[in-house]
C-alpha cells in the first residue's frame, strides 16, 4: 500500500483529501437544494416555470446586482467547490445574452484560475510527476489536461499537476482557457435561448444538452481516476523492484566479502599481472 513518505507526499494527500471532503459536503448540503430548483430533465412546463422565476428575480433585484451576485457565485463554484456551476453559466446567458454572457463568464473564470495557479508553491511529487511524464512521452498531455478541465474535479485537485507534477502554468492555462470558452459559451447559449420564448422541441433539446453536460464530466472523472490508479500502481511496483534489486546486490556483496571468502576484487591493482601476461615482447616469450 502506498503511504506518504515525504513532506511533499503528506501535503499532496492533505490537498486531495481536503478538497474531496469539501466537494462531498457541498454536494450533500447544496446539491440537493439546487436539484429542487433547477429542472434536470426535458419537461417543458418545468423549464418555463424556471424561466419565469428567473425573470421575476431579475426584475426585483436589477440586472447589474444580479450579475454581481452571479460573479460571486461563480467564484464560489471555483474556489469553494460549490456544485452546479453550469446553472450559473446558463444564468449569465439569460441575463446578458450568449455572446456577452459567454465572454464575461470565460474571462472571469480564466482570471480566477490564473491568479490561483500563479500563487501555487511548486514541490515535485514522484507519483504525480511519473503520471505527467508518461502522458508527455505518449503525446497526450494536452488531451488529458483537457479531460481534467472537463471532469468533475475541484480546481485544487487539478492544480496538483502544476504544483506537484511539473505541468507548466502555460500548459495548464492553455488547456483550461480552451475548455472554459467552449463550455461557457455552450451554457450561455442555452441561457440566451431560455430568455426568449423557445418552442417545446427546443426546450427538449436544451434538457438533453444539460444532461449530457452532467454525464460528460462524470465520465472524464472515471477515466482520470482509473488512469491515475494504474500509474500509481506502476510507480509502486517499479520502486519495489528497484528496492529488491538493491537488496540482492547488497546480499551478494556481503556474501563475497564474508569470513572464509575471497576478498572482493574491486579496486585491485592488476598492473603486475598485466605485465606478466604481456610477457617480454623483445624475446617473444610469454609467461
Amino acid at each position: 500500500m502506498y503511504l506518504p513518505r515525504t513532506r511533499s507526499d503528506c501535503y499532496l494527500f492533505s490537498v486531495l483529501a481536503g478538497s474531496l471532503s469539501v466537494v462531498v459536503v457541498m454536494y450533500l448540503c447544496v446539491g440537493t437544494e439546487y436539484r429542487n430548483i433547477v429542472p434536470s430533465g426535458a419537461n417543458v412546463s418545468e423549464w418555463r416555470q424556471f424561466r419565469d422565476k428567473i425573470k421575476l428575480t431579475v426584475s426585483g433585484e436589477g440586472a447589474a446586482r444580479t450579475v454581481a451576485i452571479l460573479m460571486v457565485l461563480h467564484l464560489a463554484h471555483i474556489l469553494l467547490c460549490l456544485p452546479m456551476m453550469h446553472v450559473t453559466k446558463v444564468l449569465y446567458g439569460f441575463l446578458l445574452g450568449p455572446l456577452c454572457g459567454g465572454a464575461l463568464c470565460s474571462a472571469w473564470e480564466t482570471l480566477i484560475v490564473l491568479v490561483y495557479i500563479c500563487s501555487l508553491h511548486i514541490s515535485r511529487n514522484q507519483a504525480i510527476t511519473a503520471l505527467v511524464e508518461s502522458s508527455r512521452a505518449r503525446h497526450i498531455l494536452y488531451f488529458e489536461l483537457a479531460c481534467v478541465q472537463i471532469a468533475s474535479l475541484p480546481l485544487h485537485v487539478a492544480a496538483t499537476l502544476v504544483s506537484f507534477g511539473g505541468v507548466s502554468v502555460c500548459e495548464f492555462m492553455l488547456s483550461h482557457t480552451v475548455v472554459t470558452c467552449l463550455m461557457s459559451f455552450k451554457d450561455t447559449l442555452v441561457g440566451g435561448v431560455l430568455s426568449g420564448d423557445p418552442s417545446p422541441r427546443t426546450i427538449v433539446y436544451i434538457g438533453v444538452l444539460l444532461v449530457v453536460s452532467t454525464v460528460l464530466p462524470t465520465a472524464m472523472t472515471m477515466y482520470l481516476s482509473v488512469r491515475g490508479f494504474v500509474e500509481v500502481v506502476r510507480t509502486i511496483h517499479r520502486d519495489k523492484v528497484q528496492e529488491e534489486d538493491k537488496g540482492g546486490e547488497y546480499a551478494l556483496s556481503v556474501q563475497d566479502d564474508g569470513p572464509g571468502k575471497p576478498a572482493s576484487h574491486k579496486g585491485r591493482d592488476t598492473t603486475g599481472e598485466s605485465e606478466l601476461l604481456a610477457g617480454d615482447v623483445s624475446t617473444g616469450r610469454v609467461y
